[in-house]
């Protein structure tokens, strides 16, 4: 090495410094370095350094970053040894964090991840191993973060899922099929501002259970749809003076003991009883051998006119057993609304 001495009094002065390898093992010098010394007059100075690779050995470069953004993406991939631990620490203000996790045939090791920075965002995605997890401890100071977790079936046993919802409005539909077996209660707890109810009443070869059902909201539309029975029609023949009657639906419960069923389906009895109010008596006179009534629910758009007059008696001679029989459970189909529009009157019965 030789010391080179260089006077110049121009205003620029260029220097370049070339690292090139070299084949051979470095010596080390005992003889001391010999101070330059360079007088430059100029205002600026410009150095670049060209650093090429050597033939050696890497060595360990430490780097300190102080910048506002920093993105860092972690790609994990299998190998067949063990997993050391990565320590991160990133004084940035935002910093974006990638983890995926993929199988592995060793046990895994715990990564420390330690991020001060304002936002961060995880994402995590759990794959299913053939060994045994590690647990991963992640400290975050940042005010905003975000962690997506992605949970894909393994082959172990099923966990309960607990769903509890909240919003206003809720549409149940039951669909009642005949069974053989007994039936069991059902109880229906609605807290939604609008429920729709749908009934579909089968005959069943089995008792009747009782069926509770709660609503707490403040409109609810039950329908209901009763079919005849496979048995003979008997005759009935009705006199009414009047054009137009009411019906109302009471929909009352039966006090017996619940019986269990292990069946899904359930037949829910929808019972239609007069008001408490005095009932008037028909009188009717059945000389023929088959007569049909059909019941015709129609909504009336005029409110109603009480009347106090009082009820007219109507004497009714019935030759059979079944015609009563008939007459509560081979109507057609039974609409009754509590909402307030349709609530008065609830059905109109037509002769």
């Amino acid at each position: 090495m030789r010391v080179a001495e260089t006077t110049d009094d121009s205003d620029d002065t260029l220097l370049f410094v070339v690292d090139r390898p070299v084949d051979s093992e470095l010596t080390p010098v005992d003889s001391e370095l010999v101070a330059v010394e360079l007088d430059v007059d100029s205002d600026d100075t410009v150095l670049f350094v060209v650093d090429r690779p050597v033939d050696s050995e890497l060595a360990v470069v430490d780097v300190d970053v102080d910048s506002d953004a920093t993105e860092l993406v972690v790609d994990d991939r299998p190998v067949d040894n063990e997993l050391v631990a990565v320590e991160l620490d990133v004084d940035s203000d935002d910093t974006v964090l990638f983890v995926v996790d993929r199988p592995v045939d060793s046990e895994l090791a715990v990564v420390d991840v330690d991020v001060d920075s304002d936002a961060t965002e995880l994402f995590v995605v759990d794959r299913p191993v053939d060994s045994e997890l590690v647990a991963v401890e992640l400290d975050v100071d940042s005010d905003d973060t975000e962690l997506f977790v992605v949970d894909r079936p393994v082959d172990s046993e099923l966990a309960v899922v607990e769903v509890e919802v909240d919003n206003d409005a809720t549409l149940l539909l039951v669909d009642d099929r005949p069974v053989d077996s007994e039936l069991v209660a059902v109880e229906l707890d609605v807290d939604s501002d609008d429920t729709v109810l749908f009934v579909v009443d089968k005959p069943v070869d089995s008792e009747l259970a009782v069926v509770e059902v709660d609503v707490d909201s403040e409109a609810t539309l039950l329908l209901v749809d009763d079919r005849p029975v496979d048995s003979e029609l008997a005759v009935v023949e009705v006199e009414v003076d009047s054009d137009t009657r009411l019906l109302f639906v009471d929909d009352r419960l039966l006090e017996i003991e619940p019986t269990p069923l292990d069946n899904d389906e359930t037949v829910l009895f929808v019972a239609d009883r007069p008001v408490d109010s005095e009932l008037a008596v028909v009188e009717v006179d059945v000389d023929s051998d088959e007569t049909v009534l059909l019941v015709v629910d129609r909504p009336v758009d005029s409110e109603l006119t009480p009347v106090d007059s009082e009820l007219a008696v109507v004497d009714v001679d019935v030759d059979s057993e079944l015609t009563a029989w008939f007459v509560e459970n081979s109507c057609e189909p039974l609409t009754a609304s509590v909402l307030v529009p349709l609530s008065w009157p609830a059905a109109t019965f037509v002769i």
